[in-house]
């Protein structure tokens, strides 16, 4: 099939998989996927060439693997066929990542929710095992311990946690099973480097695990311009394992692939009640022009649930 479109941030139609350019999708999709990403960022000058960090790669990566899909990555090599050093050193860092963290990558489906808070998480595909990709910023020191909670799964009695690439020690992962969740305690003990500087996303491996709630399913719909403001659109298509939820949107503005690194924070309207047909709304005013992101969200008592990002623009008075 031919492309539906070819600007940048479009998806390739095709007839086994789509391929989003330079962006990921909101949700996890139910069909394969495969997200076609530069290594340089988007400019419009070829006098220099600016390289996303390793960050930022390995952070599409999990984004894209714990969302059910894949990246290509795409580098721009120098005229004579060499592999440009600053891709290079990127690329090699990424692979011993992988490398380490390899059981996360692979056979691994999405979880009941894709992220909780900064947290990825995703699950085996044909084990009751759980991976949690712990953030690292702002920084965690060698010998460091930090303490997290996943609300969105419970532990059995035969279950285990442990940090991929790291030796096995009783006392770095201790964890409890509470009304709120699971509470995690752990250690950072790899020295991954000589000097322990290791400023990459940690995994946890969490084994004998179950759902500890059937998340909502929430859909963003395009939303309609007024003068006033646009009107935001949501549905709420399924409510889970609860009778009523709190509704309501996020919004920032678009931030473009180039400076990716630079994006603006959400920002959450008040929350609303659904119609009886589940369609929900509100109306949004004094934004100032310009380009727009927009998500619906459901707020389950455990976790906030997130529907697909659309764009919308104010145009200039």
């Amino acid at each position: 099939d031919q492309p539906r479109s070819r600007g940048l941030g479009d998806v390739y139609k095709r007839q086994v998989l789509d391929t989003p350019i330079e962006k990921l999708p909101g949700i996890p999709l139910k069909k394969p996927w495969e997200a076609s990403i530069t290594v340089e960022r988007p400019s419009l000058s070829s006098a220099s060439i600016d390289y996303k960090s390793t960050q930022q790669l390995i952070h599409t990566l999990i984004d894209a693997r714990t969302k059910g899909g894949a990246t290509l990555l795409n580098i721009q090599l120098h005229p004579d066929g060499y592999l440009p050093l600053m891709a290079d050193h990127s690329l090699r860092t990424l692979a011993g990542w992988c490398f380490v963290n390899r059981d996360a990558m692979q056979d691994i489906r999405p979880w009941i929710v894709s992220q909780e808070g900064g947290i990825h998480l995703a699950r085996k595909k044909e084990k009751a095992e759980v991976y949690a990709f712990l953030p690292v910023s702002p920084d965690w020191p060698l010998g460091e311990k930090k303490s997290f909670i996943l609300r969105s799964l419970s532990t059995t009695k035969e279950s285990a946690i442990s940090i991929l690439g790291q030796a096995e020690d009783p006392s770095a992962v201790q964890f409890t099973q509470q009304e709120d969740g699971l509470h995690i305690s752990c250690t950072r003990e790899q020295q991954m480097q000589a000097d322990g500087h290791w400023p990459f996303p940690i995994v946890l491996k969490i084994t004998r695990v179950e759902p500890n709630l059937k998340p909502p399913i929430v859909q963003t719909l395009p939303p309609n311009m007024a003068p006033s403001g646009p009107n935001l659109k949501g549905f709420l298509a399924q409510k889970g394992d609860q009778a009523e939820l709190q509704l309501g949107f996020e919004y920032r503005l678009y931030t473009p692939p180039a400076a990716q690194q630079t994006a603006t924070h959400w920002q959450k309207t008040e929350w609303v009640k659904s119609t009886p047909n589940g369609h929900f709304k509100l109306q949004l005013s004094d934004l100032s022009a310009g380009e727009y992101e927009v998500r619906a969200i459901a707020k389950h008592p455990k976790v906030e649930i997130p529907g697909e990002t659309l764009r919308f623009t104010i145009p200039s008075k």
